[in-house]
């Protein structure tokens, strides 16, 4: 009797072979994007100014992804402000709290598409500044969000990038976190 195929690699030699290059190229991926986090941690580390650190996240971000825009948000006394942006063009860039409380309560699980928040002034917002991703983004007790653009390509973003994007703005955030920290001794 002979055994059964495998069920996690297909039974032909030619679809195991692409199966097997499409792994390699994810792990490929995951390895880039790992180098990049180290190294973008060790700059986080070195930079002490608020604007400094959100320049090399926004930076990052639209390098490693090939995105032309990218903006984050934070709570304000006067609600959601864009506190830093590039190539986003925001007309309106503060929110009030009841405005975006249904996008920052989607957020609480993770990366959403901008297409998959409750509509609204901010979704509306973020799909005419042509932004396509948004994670959660805090610094102490503010809440905020991070969008990243869609893609020249319209592709969609992978489990892979919305890893990646979550952990390089939970490694901002601990240093701007740290910062602010640092300000208040």
């Amino acid at each position: 009797m002979r055994p059964e195929p495998s069920p996690a690699l297909p039974a032909k030699p030619a679809e195991a072979a692409a199966e097997l290059r499409r792994l390699n190229e994810r792990l490929s991926l995951t390895v880039f994007q790992l180098r990049n986090v180290l190294d973008v941690t060790r700059e986080l580390a070195l930079t002490s100014d608020e604007d400094g650190i959100r320049e090399l996240l926004t930076s990052t971000l639209m390098g490693q992804l090939m995105v032309t825009r990218c903006a984050l948000y934070l709570e304000a006394p006067d609600g959601l402000r864009c506190v830093h942006e590039r190539g986003a063009g925001t007309t309106a860039p503060v929110f009030s709290l009841e405005e975006a409380a249904g996008a920052l309560a989607a957020l609480a699980e993770g990366a959403r598409d901008v297409e998959d928040l409750p509509p609204g002034p901010l979704r509306d917002e973020l799909r005419r500044a042509r932004l396509a991703l948004v994670v959660p983004f805090g610094v102490g007790d503010r809440v905020g969000m991070l969008a990243v653009g869609e893609r020249p390509s319209r592709a969609p973003f992978g489990p892979e990038d919305r890893d990646f994007v979550e952990t390089l703005a939970r490694q901002a955030q601990s240093a701007l976190t740290s910062v602010l920290l640092h300000r208040v001794q």
